[in-house]
């Protein structure tokens, strides 16, 4: 018999429709999902989350440090103290059972979650856009969905070799960035333009600010087209600013959120 596909309730932060299908693009055919439109501030009860095994919080084009009294109407503070009560529940269910949730937060949601469990998220003074190569830190090699990844992509085997790492450079587009670590938050990579690219919590809470699920097709077709759009003044980058991200980048971080929603 084959065995059930794991739930994951995506909160799906994305302001146009369309780029929430990246968001399941990159769960693949591993997992069963359930969508909430959060800007809509819809999303599921805590006392009914126990269902799912992991959760995963996407981009926005709204900053997780709006107030109401800055942006009226907004439904950002509403739903970074959902974030904050969600964490809490995720926290005690995996101490008191055998099953294990987890959650993921990629771009807004890296920075919502930050924000909202006592660390900061603040505009940045330029925008950031392209690849963006990575400083892993020692608590990177920690998390086990990192060396399955690394296996799966690279065949690297445990231990890892510091001369064997390939340069992981994924693609980014962000004004805002986590300036403060939450507490009890780890550190697992930093870049030269952003010192808090990626945390993780526990055995539970993975973030990052960049985008696991862009591929270079959606990267020229939507990505590019997109800010272009929303920013007119977005000019053409220099020479050296590429968004061409390799293959192999793209292969091991949608290995690595895949793993750790499944809980390896």
């Amino acid at each position: 018999m084959a065995e059930e596909k794991k739930l994951i309730c995506i909160l799906n932060c994305e302001d146009h429709p369309h780029w929430e299908k990246y968001t399941v693009e990159l769960l693949g055919n591993s997992f069963n999902y359930i969508t909430y439109q959060v800007t809509k501030s819809n999303y599921p009860p805590l006392e009914e989350t126990a269902r799912f095994d992991g959760f995963i919080i996407n981009g926005s084009l709204s900053a997780a440090y709006e107030t109401e009294k800055e942006c009226p109407g907004t439904w950002v503070p509403r739903f970074g103290q959902y974030v904050r009560d969600l964490v809490g529940v995720i926290q005690q269910r995996n101490e008191t059972s055998l099953k294990k949730q987890r959650l993921v937060g990629i771009c807004f949601g890296h920075q919502i979650i930050a924000h909202y469990l006592g660390g900061k998220c603040e505009k940045m003074e330029h925008r950031q856009y392209g690849l963006q190569p990575l400083i892993l830190e020692p608590n990177f090699f920690k998390i086990p969905s990192v060396h399955i990844a690394f296996k799966n992509i690279y065949n690297l085997q445990t231990p890892i070799e510091p001369s064997d790492l390939p340069q992981l450079a994924p693609i980014e587009t962000h004004g805002d960035c986590v300036s403060k670590l939450p507490p009890s938050a780890n550190l697992i990579a930093k870049s030269e333009n952003t010192q808090i690219e990626a945390f993780s919590i526990g055995e539970s809470i993975l973030t990052t600010q960049f985008h696991p699920e862009f591929t270079n097709d959606i990267v020229e077709n939507e990505l590019i087209p997109h800010i272009k759009h929303v920013y007119p003044s977005f000019v053409p980058l220099p020479p050296e600013t590429s968004f061409k991200v390799s293959e192999d980048t793209s292969r091991f971080f949608i290995s690595l959120v895949r793993s750790f929603l499944a809980g390896l």
